[in-house]
């Protein structure tokens, strides 16, 4: 019956729960939503900390071009359905495993944070992944479509 009832909720369903949830936060009394109000600021702080840790590891994992004009990093993957086999290479170009998923990630930090290595960073990938697209571009000139996720 619960499992029946969950395949029907919708988007109506989702904004009658938000409406209550905040009918019961409001009608608290102040103490009460001062304290939620707080935990979620401190659940936030330990969320961007966790993501600044991971852009700092990207960061360190970084291989530059000596000009500073591109940057990419080493992937290690599973090379077989068992997984008893690595497989090393560059990392790709996908938005869930590669350099569009670090970009936005990045740019994501660099918004949170306002800091400038962030920025930097974004920037180049920005500028990689145009190119990129745009040589692409080049070589198919309509002969074949680009995924919505890669190019």
């Amino acid at each position: 019956c619960i499992k029946d009832r969950l395949f029907r909720m919708d988007q109506k369903d989702m904004e009658y729960q938000k409406k209550l949830i905040q009918l019961v936060i409001s009608t608290g009394d102040e103490k009460q939503t001062i304290e939620f109000e707080e935990r979620n600021r401190a659940q936030r702080q330990i969320e961007v900390c966790i993501a600044e840790r991971i852009g700092e590891i990207l960061l360190e994992e970084a291989h530059w071009s000596k000009d500073k004009k591109s940057v990419g990093w080493i992937n290690v993957m599973m090379a077989d359905h068992q997984e008893q086999r690595y497989m090393i290479r560059s990392m790709g170009w996908y938005l869930y495993d590669g350099v569009a998923g670090v970009a936005v990630f990045m740019q994501g930090l660099e918004k949170e944070t306002k800091k400038k290595c962030y920025e930097e960073i974004t920037d180049v990938l920005i500028k990689k992944l145009f190119l990129y697209t745009d040589t692409k571009m080049e070589k198919i000139q309509g002969k074949m479509q680009t995924g919505a996720f890669c190019g």
